[in-house]
């Protein structure tokens, strides 16, 4: 109960705060131990079914590399491209809001292009959308419009190879 207690607590202040103060990557990282506490045996089955899944997963993640950096030539030796499954907290309330089971929802891995300038990243930005079949309701320009805690990139979400969805994150190294 003390770490149900605990867990509530940083989902409902520090994981906020973090978010707020710009570093998701501590908020991503305070949302999954709290679901781990809050949900045990959610958190245990969306793991294991990953988990059952990586295999297919980081071969995607190699060739969707790999087609992107041929795909983006010169500005490839200058260009970050990483790619990652999404975090289980996001996958799981992507399910709750969907209702919806993990093996439904499609895009569970999340890419991102890090490059030099703000003009390089709308150039990339045209490379993904030439290359594969963007969601015209799945993108946001934090560029243009900043979050409030000061983010910026660009996001896009496109049918990748074989058609998967995924999901294209687009910054400078500065941002």
């Amino acid at each position: 109960e003390k770490r149900k207690l605990i867990a509530r607590e940083t989902m409902e202040l520090y994981a906020p705060i973090a978010n707020r103060l710009g570093i998701v990557s501590i908020q991503g990282q305070l949302q999954d131990l709290s679901f781990e506490h809050l949900h045990p045996e959610v958190h245990e089955e969306l793991s294991r079914q990953i988990e059952s899944r990586r295999p297919h997963f980081e071969a995607y993640i190699q060739r969707v590399r790999s087609d992107l950096g041929d795909a983006l030539g010169s500005l490839a030796e200058t260009t970050d491209v990483s790619g990652r499954v999404k975090r289980l907290w996001s996958i799981w309330l992507k399910m709750q809001e969907k209702e919806t089971t993990c093996e439904e929802v499609h895009d569970l891995l999340a890419f991102r292009v890090l490059v030099d300038s703000v003009a390089d990243c709308y150039g990339v930005l045209g490379t993904v959308h030439g290359l594969w079949a963007p969601h015209s309701d799945r993108f946001k320009d934090y560029i243009a419009r900043p979050k409030a805690n000061g983010y910026q990139s660009l996001h896009t979400v496109v049918s990748g190879p074989e058609g998967q969805r995924v999901e294209v994150q687009i910054r400078t190294r500065e941002m």
